[in-house]
């Protein structure tokens, strides 16, 4: 086996034996752009389908616009997999449509031809010989008849072929109240939007955590609500509010296991914005972990996260300064239609993520 090069695939490295990993060379692959994934669709996925689906392209055309809307509403995935399984879905509908096309027209010919028949009978036998032949005639042209107009899927189009979009932008609904932060994380499927959510009520002075959270996560929300108390009069929140009462901080899509550091700024905006009244901004996205001092400390996996980021439509990410680097390694499409960040402290981030607070409206009288 000494000419042999062995080449391992995984999709999260956390699962890999550590004396596996420490004897390879690790090359990182990181997620498509929604203009890649529009490309390799348009030239290579779509072509692929057509032939296994007995299509031409002169058939079947599917536009930009609706690969684009696959990739970005019915996917969101680092790949382009799931991407192809509808394409196929799309184009073997289709495919049954123009059939029924095909033998709807032949029954339609057929019925003339019954009709010319019967007419025949009553004009005499040479009449009938002739309808026979018309018969015959028309047998053979459906069979390979080919509909004449051709079918385009646009995005109008995808609802019929595929159904409702899985997936909707949702981050200003999921923001609008305070308590609410959109945090970024990598999964085994590439990056991944995250939303945390906290929660407080009278009771007993204690922090619930849910979610399915791991527990590197669960100290990061220790290290998070730790530093909210410690600095309440500094972010402008009393002191009180944390006398007898319980917090609560929940990661939907509970049925998925959680893990890592980089939610704890997401979870102190969280915990901010739910004592503040200030609600995060629906644009913004944010990673990095968090030390009790208040420190933004670097993350791993910050081009997946910011693709991640650009494919549910957020326009800002704020991310820890140490990972500056990483941003040379951005496509500069996704650079040009998003804006970035840095924090080396959590209050660099709670200046970008939270809104402005409301300003109190006084009355002439009250300003004189």
């Amino acid at each position: 086996l000494s000419d042999v090069l062995f080449i391992a695939t995984a999709n999260v490295m956390d699962t890999i034996p550590g004396p596996l990993l420490d004897r390879m060379e690790l090359i990182t692959i990181d997620g498509y752009t929604e203009d890649d994934k529009v490309a390799i669709a348009r030239d290579f996925l779509v072509p692929r389908q057509l032939e296994r689906n007995a299509l031409t392209a002169e058939e079947v055309t599917v536009t930009d616009a609706a690969l684009r809307e696959i990739a970005a509403n019915y996917t969101r995935e680092a790949g382009v997999r799931q991407m192809e399984r509808l394409i196929a879905k799309a184009l073997r509908k289709a495919a049954t449509r123009l059939s029924e096309d095909v033998i709807g027209s032949a029954a339609g010919e057929s019925d003339a031809v019954v009709s010319d028949l019967g007419y025949g009978a009553e004009l005499g036998y040479d009449t009938l010989v002739r309808s026979e032949k018309s018969s015959a005639a028309v047998s053979s042209e459906s069979a390979g008849a080919v509909p004449e107009e051709s079918l385009t899927i646009d995005v109008a189009d995808l609802k019929k072929y595929l159904g409702r979009p899985r997936f909707t932008p949702d981050s200003v609904e999921r923001t609008a109240v305070p308590g609410v932060a959109t945090g970024l994380a990598v999964t085994g499927l590439g990056g991944d939007v995250l939303y945390i959510e906290a929660n407080v009520a009278e009771g007993e002075r204690s922090l619930t955590l849910t979610g399915q959270l791991g527990d590197v996560m669960k100290e990061s929300a220790q290290i998070a609500l730790s530093y909210v108390r410690s600095h309440a009069a500094e972010l402008g929140i009393d002191p009180k509010a944390f006398e007898n009462r319980t917090f609560h901080l929940h990661v939907p899509a509970g049925a998925v296991p959680k893990d890592g550091p980089s939610a704890g700024v997401t979870m102190t905006t969280a915990l901010v914005s739910l004592l503040t009244g200030r609600p995060v901004r629906s644009v913004v996205g944010m990673t990095g972990e968090v030390t009790l001092q208040g420190r933004v400390l670097p993350i791993g996996g910050l081009k997946q996260k910011v693709l991640a980021a650009h494919r549910a439509g957020l326009k800002e990410v704020v991310f820890p300064a140490r990972n500056e680097v990483d941003l040379d390694e951005l496509p500069e499409s996704v650079k040009e239609q998003m804006t970035f960040h840095s924090a080396s402290e959590v209050a660099q981030v709670l200046a970008v993520a939270l809104e402005a607070p409301k300003v109190a409206e006084h009355t002439p009288a009250q300003a004189a």
